[in-house]
This record gives structure tokens, C-alpha cells and sequence, in this order.
């Protein structure tokens, strides 16, 4: 989304890539995905962080194709 991305930047998700592809290389897919969940969530919590009036503008379904 351009409003994380406009915060973080493009290094920051470089960085995430690197990440991944590390963990991946060594065969660690799962450490890989946590970790970089985990980044993306501080680095949203941190840019934008929760709201108590603030209303959810997407729904919460999970979408199956389309």
C-alpha cells in the first residue's frame, strides 16, 4: 500500500526481500515469513498506530479468486 510504502520506503522492503531470500536459501521458509511478518507489523504499528475510533474501510473476508 502507498501509505506504508511512502513511510518505510523502498529500503526498507529491499531489506525485507533480503531477509527472505536468506532464510529461504537455507531452507528456513518458515523463520523467513515470521520474520519479516513481524517486521512489517512494528513497522506498522509504529507509522500507524491503532486508534480506538477508527474505522476498518475493507472488509475482513477472505477472498477466494475472484
Amino acid at each position: 500500500d502507498e501509505g506504508i510504502y511512502q513511510k518505510v520506503g523502498k529500503e526498507f522492503w529491499d531489506n525485507q526481500v533480503k531477509t527472505m531470500i536468506s532464510h529461504f536459501s537455507n531452507n528456513n521458509v518458515i523463520e523467513g515469513i515470521t520474520s519479516v511478518i513481524q517486521k512489517i507489523g512494528e513497522a506498522l504499528k509504529e507509522n500507524f498506530p491503532y486508534q480506538k475510533n477508527d474505522t476498518n474501510e475493507l472488509p475482513n473476508d477472505v477472498v477466494f479468486g475472484r
